[in-house]
């Protein structure tokens, strides 16, 4: 809030030209493109020889307290106490940092060593990487990651003054220009402001998500049969969402409740399937491509990280396909069980004639269910966000702590029971609320545009399987109407795990470790998923084969 309240006074108010502050006159004077020209030798002697000597001694003045009053501003901000948190039980190189720099700038130019500063910077961004790697574990918040991303550019910045205060070249000086220059270009440039708080705020979540992922790696779940059984619980659990689905719709409600009634039903199937450990396999790919965009930049050798990541696909497109097929192989069936049992007891189908006839058209090939399929898989990437959120925020406001100490719950649980409970909890509140957030999502939204007139749907692979089965079942339709129906089903489950399995990877890579990460990361993987389509032997180095267990 402060960085956009700063750039608002810059770029609403009128700017005053009687300042004396460097960055300012900087913003004044120049912009970002000026930085060529700038660090140009010939430039900077330009410079030299328009500055006598009495303004070089004040130049040299401000730049020696610049890096004073930078080290203090960094020292002060290292001493916060969500930095403190972090470093608690470890002695932190901040503190010897002021007096280094302060000798550094009471020390004559010609006798100065950059020697004891800049091994102090390197161990304070070294720090920095730590308390990041701790921030993942234990739960970002965006004002602490936001600290860090701070302190670790200041540190930059101080260390570039420094080289400035111990080598005058023209060369040093003149590239020393241009970077303190496109530094105050971007701070005042609210595009990268905006894009600067919403990379922050990205990495929270895909860390996160990452996180997630990593707990899906199961070797309980690894087999095909394993997979396979889940996704037939999967299956099972939206046949009867799918039924009761259409119990509603057969009593005509309006947009508004009907939407709310599709939510919670939706929501109480997917986190019925979480809590029972069975697959809903739409769900896996948003979650495992943070865990396949991690093995693709983890910092090892490059053959070490193409088998990790062949080995890894391998495991995720086995569970995919089975947990694919479990949900089909139940969805169906179950669906057609449902209307036996409807036709027995109340001589009719499900579904009368029109819906029937509805539902195939709907779902056939000629129509736009590809692009609901979209929307669809669009909303089961955002639920892996907000599943990550949810944990995040679990782990940052240590809700672990608060459940088990709390006098209430150890009233109604016991004191021996808390902690535990406490931990259960914590362990299934992110699942719980991306399964929650997705039954909305898929059951609120169509309502919404229903409301708005606006003729757009969703398309889940599993409930459009079980309501193809329940239309076939009413003798709805011609032969070919239902092939094309069949048909529009099968694109419907390629589009929902291949958008929000896309989108995930794409999120993960660009934003994990930061923009850089996409360089090497997206070769890799062409490389290996070239590999993969030829079936080519492993990598000669053994590797430890990676298991993925049934998503939240």
């Amino acid at each position: 809030m402060g960085a956009m309240r700063e750039w608002l006074e810059f770029r609403v108010l009128p700017r005053a030209c009687a300042t004396s502050d460097g960055a300012d006159v900087l913003a004044l004077a120049l912009e970002e493109a000026d930085a060529g020209w700038l660090r140009d030798p010939t430039t900077v002697r330009l410079l030299r020889e328009l500055i006598d000597d009495s303004q070089l001694l004040v130049l040299t003045a401000a730049l020696n307290e610049a890096i004073e009053a930078l080290g203090h501003q960094i020292v002060a901000q290292a001493q916060s106490r969500a930095i403190r948190a972090l470093a608690a039980g470890s002695r932190s190189p901040f503190r010897g940092l002021g007096e280094a720099l302060r000798d550094f700038v009471r020390t004559p130019i010609a006798d100065r060593d950059t020697q004891s500063v800049s091994g102090r910077v390197k161990q304070c961004l070294l720090t920095l990487e730590s308390h990041r790697a701790e921030l993942v574990e234990r739960g970002a918040d965006l004002n602490t990651t936001f600290q860090l991303s701070r302190l670790a550019q200041q540190l930059q910045r101080l260390r570039l003054l420094v080289s400035l205060g111990f080598r005058t070249d023209d060369a040093v000086v003149g590239e020393c220009l241009a970077e303190l220059l496109r530094s105050v270009s971007r701070n005042a440039s609210g595009r990268r402001l905006f894009s600067r708080s919403s990379d922050l705020v990205l990495q929270n979540l895909v860390e996160g998500a990452a996180t997630v992922g990593r707990n899906y790696l199961d070797d309980e779940h690894s087999s095909w049969r394993a997979a396979f059984a889940a996704g037939v619980g999967g299956g099972a659990i939206m046949a009867v969402a799918t039924v009761v689905k259409y119990f509603f719709v057969s009593q005509e409600l309006p947009e508004f409740y009907q939407g709310l009634v599709f939510s919670l039903n939706y929501a109480a199937a997917f986190c019925a399937a979480y809590l029972l450990h069975f697959t809903i396999a739409t769900k896996l790919p948003a979650h495992t491509a943070a865990a396949l965009a991690k093995t693709a930049r983890e910092a090892t050798g490059h053959r070490a990280r193409l088998g990790a990541f062949i080995a890894l696909w391998r495991a995720t497109v086995r569970l995919q396909v089975a947990g694919l097929l479990g949900n089909l192989v139940a969805a169906g069936p179950i669906a057609l069980a449902f209307d036996t049992l409807c036709v027995r007891l109340a001589e009719r189908h499900l579904l009368d004639l029109h819906t029937a006839q509805h539902v195939l058209t709907s779902n056939s090939l000629l129509g736009p269910s590809a692009l609901y399929a979209a929307l669809t898989g669009f909303f089961l990437w955002i639920s892996s966000l907000l599943a990550a959120a949810a944990n995040n925020w679990a782990r940052a406001v240590g809700l672990e702590n608060r459940l088990a100490t709390n006098v209430k719950v150890m009233r109604t649980v016991g004191g021996a029971r808390a902690r535990a409970t406490a931990v259960a909890v914590v362990a299934r509140f992110g699942g719980l609320a991306g399964n929650l957030s997705l039954g909305f999502l898929l059951g609120a939204v169509p309502a919404t545009f229903a409301i708005l007139r606006v003729p757009i749907d969703i398309r889940h692979v599993t409930v459009s399987a079980a309501s193809f089965a329940l239309a076939v079942a009413s003798h709805a339709g011609a032969s070919s109407t239902i092939w094309l129906a069949a048909l529009g089903i099968a694109v419907i489950g390629v589009v929902n795990i291949s958008v929000s399995f896309a989108l995930a990877l794409w999120l993960a890579v660009r934003f994990a470790a930061g923009r850089q990460g996409s360089r090497t990361a997206y070769p890799l993987m062409r490389v290996a998923l070239g590999r993969w389509l030829r079936r080519s032997a492993p990598p000669t180095r053994p590797l430890q084969a990676a298991t993925v267990k049934a998503p939240a």
